[in-house]
């Protein structure tokens, strides 16, 4: 799969191009479906942020969420988080997985990223669900009502009213190939980008290494979107991942200089898993195996985790390595035990005060007026 994102989406290519029709009937389907939602839009009591993207794939939303809201959090704002919840078990039937003391046991199944946020985000709480509006009301039952509440990946969602747009883009990738889905890269057009919205451009954990030199995405398409990106807003913030430390089942910190010179089988489901690979390289570790599966996987594969757990038992010095999105779901296999460690990334925005007064001037100015 990701060979075929290289060659035909990132990349023009015939395939691409005979896609391209697609892309058109997919673009008209999407703007037929956002004036629908737009007739029904509804304004929640308290400022709404929406962390989205006009991209497929990863492109740092929840870790600039965590980001964002924790910094907010320390600010002494009150909020919320409402996430769809993709692939778990309340995606079709909101439910609150945390409030502002605890997490609740049912976080467990309501899907990779949700999980991660109130894993997280203690003291902040998290709604899963892809109805807004609903997941909206159920953390404005809470008492106190929260000040300001984040949509988490809703930039396409027009049923909500957004008080503030943030759009986050993968500096590596760009707008891929300029075309939409199927043919390209892109949900939305370089259009949806207003004058009015924040763009964050994601740097990777090497800032001078941008771009993978085995890659035959050409960087002429990278540097033309980027520039159309900055071209479009000038509210355009640089963010740059981090590493944060690896970690076990236990929560415990492992040291990096622990594990240069130890056996690796790297595991991700994610978007892009050459990325997490890479970092793990620049940080001086040795893979000495990879596996790859599609973005949100589920790790229920009972063949699949065969596989994984031979390789564990035929070598007691094999570690296993993962995202820390994938490691909510492997840690619940018993079997991995403490072989199981995760890489920490997060997010360092070098203008972080400057995006926070922003944020708190809305929340002010929609504190002094009637919604």
């Amino acid at each position: 799969m990701n060979g075929l994102i290289e060659r035909h989406l990132l990349h023009r290519s015939i395939f691409s191009y005979l896609l391209y029709p697609l892309s058109l009937l997919y673009r008209k389907l999407c703007q037929y479906r956002q004036r629908q939602q737009q007739k029904r839009c509804y304004k929640s009591p308290c400022t709404i942020i929406s962390i989205g993207n006009i991209v497929s794939g990863g492109s740092g939303k929840t870790p600039f969420c965590i980001e964002l809201a924790s910094a907010l959090k320390a600010k002494g704002i009150r909020v919320g988080i409402s996430h769809r919840g993709y692939k778990g078990n309340f995606e079709k039937k909101p439910k609150l997985i945390s409030n502002y003391e605890k997490v609740f046991p049912i976080a467990k199944v309501a899907g990779d990223e949700a999980l991660l946020l109130a894993k997280n985000l203690k003291g902040v709480p998290v709604a899963v669900g892809k109805d807004r509006k609903c997941a909206i009301e159920l953390l404005c039952s809470l008492s106190p009502v929260p000040e300001l509440i984040i949509l988490d990946d809703s930039f396409q969602n027009h049923s909500v009213y957004h008080d503030l747009d943030f759009l986050l883009f993968d500096a590596r990738i760009g707008l891929g190939n300029g075309f939409l889905i199927p043919a390209g890269y892109l949900r939305e057009p370089i259009t949806a980008l207003q004058k009015n919205h924040i763009a964050i451009i994601k740097e990777a954990l090497n800032i001078h290494d941008q771009h993978d030199p085995n890659s035959n995405y050409p960087d002429s398409y990278r540097h033309k979107s980027l520039q159309q990106i900055t071209d479009r807003t000038t509210n355009v913030y640089r963010a740059t991942t981090e590493s944060k430390g690896f970690f076990d089942v236990k929560g415990m910190r492992i040291e990096q200089s622990e594990l240069i010179n130890k056996k690796i089988l790297a595991v991700s489901g994610i978007a892009f898993p050459l990325s997490f690979e890479q970092s793990l390289m620049k940080l001086g570790l040795k893979i000495w195996q990879s596996k790859r599966y599609p973005d949100h996987y589920g790790f229920d594969d009972e063949k699949e985790l065969h596989k994984i757990i031979t390789l564990i038992n035929s070598d007691p010095e094999l570690l296993i390595i993962c995202t820390e999105k994938d490691f909510v779901k492997l840690e619940q296999i018993p079997s991995l035990g403490e072989r199981l460690l995760y890489l920490k990334i997060g997010l360092q925005i070098p203008e972080l005060d400057r995006l926070l007064k922003i944020v708190l001037d809305k929340v002010k100015e929609n504190a002094g007026k009637s919604r």
